[in-house]
């Protein structure tokens, strides 16, 4: 009994340290890693030079979905057609400069 205690007790630790981390620690720009930073960098700069890849498509009304592959990566949400209410997503504060 002692060793199912131990074990539940790892799970849910193994559960709640990466949603607290996510939660406290990666909610600003400079907080994330350099590889995130590129990505959002990169995707500013092609929303900024606004291009018309086809007729009445405007990015700034289309949602996007940026995933790191790395293991454990993060996935980016960019212009949400709505409000995202989970407990594993956390709003990242990106420099004024962006527009996106």
């Amino acid at each position: 009994m002692k060793k199912l205690k131990i074990i539940l007790l790892i799970i849910v630790l193994l559960i709640i340290f990466p949603i607290g981390f996510n939660k406290l620690f990666k909610t600003d720009y400079s907080s994330l890693s350099e590889n995130n930073k590129q990505i959002l960098s990169e995707y500013d700069k092609f929303y900024a030079n606004n291009p018309n890849l086809w007729n009445n498509y405007d990015l700034n009304k289309k949602t996007i979905v940026v995933l790191d592959k790395n293991f454990m990566g993060d996935l980016f949400i960019i212009n949400p057609q709505k409000e995202i209410r989970s407990l594993f997503a956390t709003r990242i504060k990106l420099p004024d400069s962006y527009k996106i």
